[in-house]
């Protein structure tokens, strides 16, 4: 009888900039500003940031979408330029959050409060500048 391994499958995927990835989770964000300088995009879609504190960072270039936040803290950042589809915010910390305008306030309170995936309600429309 032949032994089969079994592929230990991964959760979530890890980031192609874990160094960034890694700064922004032991919240050294002056590290995870300088580890991003030079990038166009931070692909940190379909990830695990469980627990991260990103109230001080620089959100403008990094991809959301799919990842995980249980238990982030998001108070006063600004998600309005973001696509949540298939975010989960459980338990996450959201007082003064500005969201996208195609995410509804039942889809929050539900990923918020059960863990659900956010699905969005149409094509992200950025606010005016």
């Amino acid at each position: 009888m032949a032994l089969i391994k079994k592929k230990k499958l991964r959760r979530f995927k890890l980031p192609e900039q874990i160094d960034a990835y890694n700064h922004l989770h032991a919240n050294e964000i002056d590290k995870f500003h300088e580890a991003i300088k030079d990038l166009e995009s931070v692909d940190f879609s379909n990830t695990s940031l469980r627990g991260a504190d990103f109230r001080t960072a620089d959100l403008s270039r990094v991809v959301i979408q799919g990842a995980y936040l249980m238990g982030a803290d998001l108070r006063g950042v600004d998600l309005r330029h973001h696509n949540l589809e298939g975010t989960s915010l459980h338990n996450a910390l959201i007082s003064g959050v500005y969201f996208p305008n195609n995410v509804t306030p039942s889809e929050i309170i539900m990923s918020v409060e059960h863990g659900t995936r956010i699905r969005t309600s149409g094509p992200l429309i950025p606010p005016k500048k």
